[in-house]
């Protein structure tokens, strides 16, 4: 075999050397002993196949966080892709650039992917296969993406038509200060992707499928959320817009339409499993599949809830949730036109749930006060132990 080193060390492209005759040749395409001579980790603790149907076809950019970090071998053993690693190494020289190498199974070159890389191709014939040996098992816990447009590499892919997944769309645009770390936001984020998928593949669409009590609680949540429409909003004989962040499986929408209300309705989530039910059952309402933080729409909604997922701190610190609460509060805030609703667990109990978020209501509402406007109320007197807030422009 022969190594080529890349421009980003411990990266390297791999030539076979073939041993030819009149019916083809013979060549080595892996050695223990070679990898180990150059430093590079020969471990192999799985091996996987990615078959791709359409030319386009972009997967990416992927990559394990530590402790479960990953070396990689990928070859194209049918057609043939633009492969791509960007250096994701904190300290490295090449700290954030990539490069690019054509894998064929007509050139049988192979790229050697170091720990700390972050790994994307996307498919330049049909039917085209890739083949992977991996050091690591794969850890979904640990399972990290960068997009592939993210303007922090400037990655030029060859073509132009790209098939992608939902779940590579939904990857974070790249913190350099932060590196290949979560942050706060993020791995929150992914906590109550994970919670809330678990939950609707076990229970369904039911007051059980979105992590509450009982149904009748359920219905009075989403009174409480649309209680912020002000009365002189169809003044005007206009349907209200109304986002609903953490929609589910569109249960509010469902509640709105048997309650007679008229609205330009929008869901959101991060839970594909529950955005494809809903689509599926109300095909008259748009529903989204997409962290809200990336959501940047191209007008304002009248009217911003978020229902159930500031009640939720799962293995969150306080202070991080905090945190989270903040950013999400100011995101809605600016995607309204007339308010926002958002409903928090109250302090004022006599127990608490680790898995909760509770916030002392008075804090609230001063930080609200102070950051957003004077035109608030608190609705603590419905018999649940939490609150509703609504803020209005």
């Amino acid at each position: 075999m022969i190594f080529e080193e890349t421009k980003l060390k411990g990266a390297y492209v791999i030539n076979i050397e073939p041993i030819e005759d009149e019916r083809g040749f013979f060549a080595r395409s892996f050695c223990q002993k070679e990898f180990e001579q150059l430093g590079l980790n020969p471990c192999v603790a799985q091996c996987n196949i990615s078959f791709n149907k359409k030319k386009g076809t972009l997967r990416g950019m992927h990559y394990q966080a530590a402790p479960h970090e990953e070396a990689k071998l990928v070859s194209c053993v049918k057609g043939s892709i633009y492969d791509v690693i960007i250096d994701l190494r904190p300290g490295s020289i090449t700290y954030c650039q990539w490069v690019s190498v054509e894998l064929s199974a007509e050139n049988h070159k192979m790229l050697y992917i170091p720990e700390g890389f972050a790994h994307g191709f996307q498919t330049l014939e049909d039917n085209t296969e890739v083949f992977y040996q991996m050091s690591e098992f794969y850890h979904p816990e640990s399972a990290r993406g960068v997009r592939w447009n993210d303007p922090a590499f400037g990655i030029e892919w060859p073509l132009e038509e790209r098939i992608i997944s939902k779940k590579d769309l939904r990857f974070h645009m790249f913190d350099k200060g932060v590196g290949s770390r979560p942050t706060v936001i993020e791995s929150i984020t992914d906590e109550l992707h994970n919670h809330y998928k678990n939950r609707f593949e076990e229970f369904g669409p039911t007051s059980k499928g979105v992590d509450w009590g009982k149904e009748e609680d359920v219905a009075l949540r989403y009174a409480q959320m649309l209680k912020v429409i002000l009365p002189d909003s169809n003044r005007n004989s206009e349907t209200v817009s109304l986002l609903d962040i953490g929609c589910g499986y569109g249960g509010l929408y469902l509640y709105a339409k048997e309650k007679g209300l008229a609205l330009n309705y929008t869901g959101i989530d991060v839970a594909e499993n529950m955005i494809s039910y809903a689509k599926g059952r109300f095909p008259d309402a748009e529903f989204i599949c997409q962290n809200i933080f990336e959501f940047n729409p191209n007008d304002e909604f009248d009217y911003v809830v978020c229902n159930g997922i500031l009640t939720q701190k799962l293995s969150a610190s306080i202070l991080d949730m905090d945190k989270f609460s903040n950013e999400l509060i100011s995101k809605m805030f600016k995607l309204c036109k007339k308010g926002i609703a958002f409903n928090v667990m109250t302090t004022k109990v006599n127990f608490m749930v680790n898995n909760l978020y509770y916030k002392n209501p008075v804090e609230l509402f001063a930080y609200c006060l102070n950051e957003y406007t004077t035109k608030i109320k608190v609705d603590h007197a419905y018999p649940l132990y939490e609150y509703t807030i609504y803020l209005y422009k």
